[in-house]
């Protein structure tokens, strides 16, 4: 058990800390001229009711598709 809290913490950590690199490159390509095309999407789980939404229909339908990955992995890690 103390082992899945340290890899949670790490995990955390890490998160964090791509945040704030990509955070820093973003701000340091800011003061060039670039163009992009940004995308979002995400899903968020309300009890039984997804709300899926996207910038577009790719990223809505990427979104789902990482949510079900990530729903079987809970149901498998459950499991085992």
């Amino acid at each position: 058990m103390q082992k899945l809290i340290a890899l949670g913490i790490l995990v955390i950590v890490a998160g964090f800390a791509l945040v704030v690199i990509g955070s820093i490159g973003s701000m340091l390509q800011a003061g060039e001229e670039h163009q992009g095309d940004v995308r979002a999407g995400g899903v968020i789980l309300i009890g039984p009711i997804p709300i899926i939404f996207g910038s577009d229909k790719t990223m809505a339908l990427l979104s789902v598709a990482g949510a079900v990955l990530l729903l079987l992995a809970y149901v498998v890690w459950r499991r085992g």
